[in-house]
């Protein structure tokens, strides 16, 4: 079953410049995963230091492989001590349909 990614994560806004090559990094080695249908990360506000997180997986064994890849371990080392707040969170994709 697919499996949708939403969230945010609240980062220090005086690290957000710093981290625009991580977040860059981070989108292309994860989206040339197996399994990643999708993968964003988006500055939503620099001022507040807010990233907005969006992914589509294929499945829930490709999201693990995913949460347990080298770059994740290299971003979360990155992010450390730069996360003020997150709010992430998973859901069951049982129908795609195209909208309009």
């Amino acid at each position: 079953m697919m499996v949708i990614v939403l969230g945010y994560l609240d980062v220090d806004p005086a690290a957000v410049e710093g981290l625009l090559p991580v977040l860059q990094k981070q989108m292309e080695a994860t989206r040339a995963e197996d399994g990643c249908v999708r993968y964003s990360l988006a500055i939503e506000n620099a001022d507040t230091g807010r990233i907005s997180i969006s992914e589509c997986w294929r499945d829930e064994d490709a999201l693990k492989a995913h949460m347990n890849a080298p770059h994740m371990a290299e971003m979360n080392k990155a992010m450390a001590g730069k996360v003020r707040g997150a709010d992430v969170k998973a859901y069951d994709g049982t129908n795609e349909r195209k909208l309009g």
